[in-house]
């Protein structure tokens, strides 16, 4: 059995900050049950020793409803040529967030079940979730110290608050009986995109998307309603700016369905008047902000252009007309043909890799006389499938390191339990000197955050079966994949994105440090790498996310201490002045996350704490003291949002290979 379903407890709505509030592409070792943890403390569900330690974290995760807060931005590479923003929201504002949701949930399901068009909306509440088993015969490699609450363990797989209907990745429709079933009613098919969609949606359109606009913009001074509170509540989040919504949050996305619902509903009556019925001579597949016309011919495909078009710039949103593609029966694109080609050659791969043995279900490896020939044969024809296009080799690079990953965990699944004699150990290792080499070309060429999931997840698990089953091959193993780590920071794509990105290391690169740190204590980098990597020597503060990571990696080893110091003068430059942490979400996190860490000396903690106190007007010159030690016990106890047990890895990737956004 690959899964089994779990059961949702709905009233605990603080659930809301685990998918809801939080990107999905952060560091591999982050993830936000660090707020899940302050709303249980302040809500009295998860006791604390002195009374301030709760008292000091109201002050920061509660606000006044017009108070305004800063988000932290932070980019992720998109392609070789640009970069996409994500941002990462203050603790008080995702409170808000909770009771909007608590409050609004049925409104938001209802608005959501408005259009047709969309194959991706929030139908219900959700009631269960699954959680994966295809990783259980690894748990003896994971740590209880990873769960600190009942709560966690109890909610540590869901995916979203709500249940969702149509499909969860777009290639799900593309691979779809409905989608053949469009092609053999239409003729034609038009793929268009809304450009720079989240960028350019009006806040104050979400009225407009339940409400007439007229009838809004005449009531304006009405604050409770559905439209108003939601407007306030993303505005708020994002330093008081109406134009434009945060990008990463799964709220943003709820918010622009609703508003796409009511254009959907708009577009559909548009073309009514033009005597066009949806289902007769038209039928529109939405996803998100891509939008999919299947019509009976030329003409009505235009028409269809054209309503979409006049009623999108209403919301002040316009057709990107660069990524318009038409289609005439059959509908397969270019993509459509390179991926099934690049199926047919990953099948015949893995059949020159392994031989199945069909009375035990096992996956033996075989023997391998050329393993360069192999990895370099297979890559040319990767790149060949795609030499006229680079977007089909992104797709390409994506799906197949993916891919080759899951190949590895089939592997390593159906030999756990095998007697490995001295005579075959060579033919493992091969197997995996071949998929090594293969998965960290495509991520190289093509670096991602769900690509160093994949690569986390390979290194973890492929390290723990060699040490426990070919203990003689594993440093051979374990010196590839350290080495690869040192050809991607190496890279002409690694120096791209760091001379194009130079003020703060990227996610891609933070991750790849938490990857080669996975190899354990024997394949540490040096000073002098680490320095490369990271670019100390500029003098520059370092971001939230490298302080977690850096720490991460370097732990309180004293080879380090150099860099240690590095980070905590960054630390101290950021957390100096803290009369703003009630709105600014970089120094929110961070000081929960540097009073939490063990790799941070006490003395330290306790000098924030004190900041902290004083900031908020907690201190009192008669106990300052006392109340500072106490507080920072409590903390020390806390679990936020990093997780420092390096064994812990197996849970959190479980986690994130749920949690993928849509």
């Amino acid at each position: 059995m690959n899964s089994k379903v779990m059961r949702v407890r709905k009233t605990d709505y603080d659930r809301v900050v685990l998918t809801e509030t939080c990107p999905y592409e952060v560091p591999i070792i982050f993830e936000n049950i660090g707020i899940y943890n302050l709303l249980k403390i302040s809500a009295g569900k998860i006791a604390v020793e002195h009374d301030k330690t709760k008292f000091l974290i109201d002050k920061i995760i509660t606000k006044d409803q017009s108070a305004y807060t800063i988000p932290m931005p932070y980019k992720i590479r998109k392609d070789s040529e640009s970069f996409r923003e994500l941002s990462l929201l203050h603790p008080a504002s995702q409170n808000e967030i909770v009771s909007f949701y608590k409050e609004f949930q049925y409104k938001i399901i209802n608005l959501c079940c408005l259009s047709d068009f969309s194959i991706r909306a929030p139908k219900k509440i959700a009631s269960k979730y699954y959680k994966k088993n295809n990783m259980e015969w690894v748990n003896e490699y994971k740590s209880d110290k990873m769960v600190d609450t009942e709560n966690e363990m109890t909610y540590k797989h869901l995916t979203s608050y709500f249940s969702y209907h149509g499909y969860r990745r777009l290639y799900n429709f593309f691979d779809s009986y409905e989608f053949m079933r469009l092609e053999r009613k239409y003729s034609n098919f038009w793929s268009l995109d809304v450009s720079k969609c989240f960028d350019s949606i009006y806040t104050e359109s979400i009225n407009w998307s339940n409400q007439e606009k007229e009838f809004s913009k005449s009531n304006s001074d009405v604050k409770n309603t559905f439209g108003s509170v939601f407007n306030r509540l993303m505005k708020t989040s994002n330093h008081n700016d109406s134009s434009g919504i945060l990008i990463g949050p799964e709220v943003s996305r709820i918010f622009s369905e609703i508003i796409f619902q009511k254009i959907d509903s708009d577009i559909k009556n548009t073309l009514r008047e033009k005597k066009l019925e949806s289902g007769d001579q038209y039928e529109i597949r939405r996803y998100v902000d891509d939008i999919y016309v299947f019509s009976m011919s030329d003409q009505h495909s235009m028409a269809v252009h054209e309503a979409i078009d006049t009623n999108i710039k209403k919301y002040k949103l316009s057709l990107n007309k660069s990524k318009t593609v038409k289609v005439r029966r059959p509908f397969v694109t270019k993509k459509t043909q390179t991926m099934l080609e690049i199926k047919a050659r990953l099948k015949f791969l893995e059949e020159k890799l392994v031989e199945k043995n069909d009375e035990k279900i096992r996956l033996y490896p075989k023997r391998l006389m050329k393993k360069k020939h192999i990895v370099i044969s297979f890559a040319n024809e990767i790149k060949s499938l795609c030499f006229d296009d680079a977007s089909s080799y992104t797709m390409a690079c994506n799906f197949l390191i993916k891919a080759l990953t899951n190949i590895v965990i089939k592997f390593c699944k159906k030999n756990t339990k095998r007697e490995i004699v001295a005579k075959d150990m060579a033919l493992f290792s091969d197997f995996f000197i071949v998929i090594i080499d293969l998965l960290f070309h495509f991520f190289t060429v093509n670096p991602s955050h769900s690509g160093a999931i994949q690569l986390c997840k390979m290194t973890t698990i492929s390290s723990k079966f060699c040490d426990s089953l070919i203990p003689d091959e594993s440093p051979l193993i374990k010196s590839q994949i350290f080495s690869r780590c040192l050809d991607f920071f190496k890279s002409s794509e690694f120096s791209k994105i760091s001379i194009q990105h130079s003020q703060e290391t990227l996610l891609e690169t933070l991750n790849m440090l938490i990857v080669s740190s996975c190899l354990g204590e024997d394949y540490l980098l040096s000073t002098k790498d680490l320095n490369s990597i990271i670019n100390f020597n500029s003098g520059r503060t370092l971001s939230y996310f490298e302080i977690i990571v850096i720490l991460y990696y370097i732990k309180d080893k004293e080879i380090y201490s150099t860099i240690r110091a590095q980070v905590i003068t960054s630390i101290n430059k950021i957390l100096n002045d803290l009369q703003d942490i009630k709105s600014s979400t970089k120094k929110a996190y961070l000081f929960f996350e540097a009073t939490t860490c063990p790799y941070i000396e006490k003395s330290y903690r306790v000098e924030l704490v004190k900041r902290a106190l004083e900031s908020t007007g907690l201190a009192s010159h008669l106990t300052i003291g006392y109340d500072t030690f106490l507080v920072t016990e409590d903390l020390e106890r806390l679990r936020f949002c990093s997780s420092w047990d390096q064994a812990a890895m197996m849970s959190l990737l479980e986690k994130k290979e749920l949690q993928q956004v849509y």
